[in-house]
């Protein structure tokens, strides 16, 4: 009973800890980053320990005057200390680092599960319970296994074993090439020009499977919000945006990105990024705005890009009470209104193209859909104070344009009650400092 507890309760108390103490994605002090560096040179110690067990006993069935039994005994039990030391880094990694994601959880609960197998694979083996030996073994080789493959797409991304594939192995397989689209409206100077270079050099650890300091890069709505330690772009000053400081630092400087040993960003990334801040880093500049941009060739950057599968059910139900709206105002008013992606019935809402001749009336038509829309562009139209009730509608609402309009400031005050609010542009709007300070206040919210 005493060995139970003294091989088992380690695993145990690291499942507690990481039950309870689960990264939150905010960076914490140094002493956890610090130990949590240790972790890659640790857990290699499991995973060559573990997979050489099955080999030991492998060749322990062609030698059989060889006793393997005794090295077999202390490879588990040092790899069953080496299992416990590296989750106990890694947590210390993704708790102090400030990392979070789904990829991040599976890694973890795959590693914490790893000593828990090993403890009773050495109990087993101690006891001549060769069935239960051998169970314990397969699965502690599997675990350890897909815990290694889970760290090596936290490291290198989703598609680090088959990116570079030759062609001639991939069509054996069946294993087609990564798509590369633009993560947004790829006519936009963002979409097409700044999002390929964030989606090489940057989601792999700002995504949405590993998400370092609250932060994702993969959308100019996650852009914007910022991370933990706030806002990361200064809209027209690039040398005060915190994105900018990180990837022209010094390659060892702790803050330097692109971190974890990835190659940094070229000058003209660099200058393609800066151009974009420095000309107010919004998504309305066109993708050819800037004569003498550095043109970068996207196809040849490691782009990944997470293209989810086409659900024409789940999307179909999702917009089943507000179709016939949206099909109602689209015959209305062409290329205004549409769906934010294939798979949902979120909508994006742009009156920009009919100027001075889209006003209240005409946003009036639109109340029906109104809590599904969650883009929506107003700029140079000639809405008032009259349609506060239907902006105030917008319960959805994550990016607001309300440049060159005829709202007045006691209209965009009540504003900040739209709880999903996250990007709001007032350019041209008579706003007073006290309103605009009370926007600062709100959490998460740029204004601009």
């Amino acid at each position: 009973m005493k060995y139970l507890i003294l091989t088992l309760l380690p695993a145990v108390l690291l499942i507690c800890l990481t039950l309870i103490f689960a990264p939150d994605g905010n960076i914490k002090n140094d002493w956890f980053r610090f130990l949590g560096g240790f972790h890659p040179l640790i857990t290699h110690f499991p995973i060559a320990l573990i997979l050489f067990i099955p080999i030991l006993e492998i060749a322990g069935l062609f030698k059989a005057n060889i006793n393997t039994k005794p090295v077999i005994d202390i490879l588990i039990k040092v790899a069953l200390l080496a299992s416990i030391a590296a989750p106990l880094l890694g947590w210390s990694l993704a708790w102090g680092d400030g990392f979070s994601g789904d990829m991040v959880t599976a890694h973890m609960w795959a590693g914490v599960l790893v000593p828990l197998s090993c403890g009773l694979m050495l109990l087993a083996h101690k006891s001549n319970q060769m069935f239960m030996y051998f169970i314990t073994m397969v699965v502690s080789v599997l675990l350890v296994s897909w815990t290694g493959f889970l760290g090596g797409q936290l490291a290198h991304g989703k598609t680090h074993l088959t990116a570079h594939m030759p062609d001639s192995l991939r069509n054996v397989l069946g294993i087609e090439k990564p798509i590369v689209v633009a993560l947004d409206d790829p006519n936009t100077f963002f979409g097409g020009r700044i999002a390929p270079v964030l989606a090489a050099r940057c989601v792999t650890c700002h995504g949405p499977d590993k998400i370092k300091g609250k932060l994702r890069l993969d959308s100019f709505a996650f852009l914007n919000a910022g991370g933990a330690n706030g806002a990361v772009i200064t809209p027209g000053n690039s040398t005060t945006s915190e994105i900018h400081r990180r990837i022209t630092l010094p390659t060892f400087h702790d803050d330097f990105m692109p971190a974890e040993g990835n190659p940094a960003m070229s000058a003209e990334e660099i200058e393609l990024i800066a151009l974009w801040i420095d000309q107010g880093a919004t998504l309305d500049i066109a993708a050819e705005a800037m004569a003498g941009a550095p043109v970068i060739d996207i196809s040849g950057l490691p782009l990944e890009v997470i293209i989810p599968d086409y659900d024409p059910v789940g999307a179909e139900t999702d917009r089943a009470e507000l179709a016939s709206a949206v099909a109602e105002i689209q015959a209305k008013f062409p290329y205004i209104l549409n769906y934010v992606s294939r798979n949902t019935g979120d909508l994006d809402f742009n009156a920009t193209m009919m100027r001075d001749k889209f006003g209240d009336t005409e946003f009036a038509l639109f109340k029906p859909v109104l809590s599904r829309i969650i883009r929506a562009d107003f700029t140079a139209t000639s809405i008032t104070d009259a349609s506060e009730e239907l902006l105030l509608g917008l319960t959805k609402i994550d990016n607001l344009r309300l440049n060159e309009t005829q709202l007045s400031d006691q209209t965009v005050a009540k504003l900040s009650s739209l709880k999903t609010l996250r990007s709001l542009n007032i350019r041209n709007v008579n706003v007073s400092a006290a309103t605009k300070n009370k926007l600062a206040t709100i959490e998460k919210l740029y204004t601009n």
